[in-house]
């Protein structure tokens, strides 16, 4: 009886295997076949000032959607928040220091030391989705994120900071299931993560990306994702770029608010 016990129970363990197995390589094949790459556009990476008013030094530091990855890079949100901002009557200096493939702890290593030459009064802090797709724990995003803002405070206590998080990973088309539900899953837990660092923090906030566009990405991923099933496109990035450019505005107003 014990061995017949021990054969169901090495039986259901190999089953178990097999299945994951199956599961793992059905979704190496999908994301294989799903979409065709797209190539990280090369950027400017100098300062460059539009607009005219009072002046308003932006810098962008994160992952391959800082340099709009699966459009052109004037079709980014980059690009369309500083041209808003100067609508706004801002003459913006901007510089981006973000890197496709970034994670949060790149951000800390490699973008901030780059970027020290360079003090702005607002910080665009693009990043989240690589910790997804990475594993990053939590415990390194909820420390590293501390860290950027730490960091970036430490150059101007007056800066303004704004976090997206990461996208809504669980609707990317690229990943089958379970993987997008896992994506999903993990998208709203380093979210929560980042947020909960947010707000206990003055002068940074956050661009809910994930929440306010997720559902039309969800919705009409065709529309909006390019090539790869993972990157936005150019219609994609001008949902982004509303979301970015209220957010930095809001900050910008309570700044105003405050030295009133």
């Amino acid at each position: 009886m014990e061995f017949i016990a021990n054969h169901k129970i090495i039986s259901a363990v190999i089953s178990v295997l097999a299945g994951l197995l199956i599961t793992g390589f059905g979704n190496f094949l999908y994301v294989r076949m799903a979409g065709s790459s797209v190539a990280a556009p090369d950027i400017p990476r100098q300062k460059i000032t539009v607009g005219s008013g009072e002046e308003l030094r932006l810098s962008i530091l994160g992952d391959s959607t800082t340099i709009a990855q699966g459009a052109e890079y004037d079709q980014g949100y980059v690009v369309g928040s500083a041209t808003i901002l100067a609508r706004e009557g801002y003459e913006v200096t901007h510089q981006n220091f973000g890197i496709s493939g970034a994670i949060t702890a790149d951000v800390v290593n490699d973008q901030l030391p780059r970027s020290e030459a360079f003090t702005p009064d607002l910080v665009l802090v693009a990043v989240g989705a690589n910790d997804v797709t990475h594993l990053t724990s939590l415990k390194d995003i909820e420390r590293d994120t501390q860290k950027i803002i730490d960091e970036i405070k430490a150059r101007n206590p007056e800066v303004k900071i704004v976090f997206t998080g990461s996208a809504s990973m669980g609707d990317v088309k690229r990943l089958g299931y379970p993987l997008r539900w896992f994506a999903g899953f993990r998208t709203r837990q380093i979210n929560t993560v980042m947020l909960k660092v947010v707000e206990a923090n003055d002068n940074v906030s956050f661009a809910y990306i994930a929440r306010e566009t997720g559902t039309t990405f969800a919705d009409k991923g065709d529309e909006y994702l390019a090539a790869d099933k993972f990157h936005p496109n150019a219609a994609g990035y001008e949902l982004w770029t509303q979301v970015i450019s209220n957010a930095l505005i809001e900050a910008l107003d309570s700044q105003l608010l405050t030295r009133r």
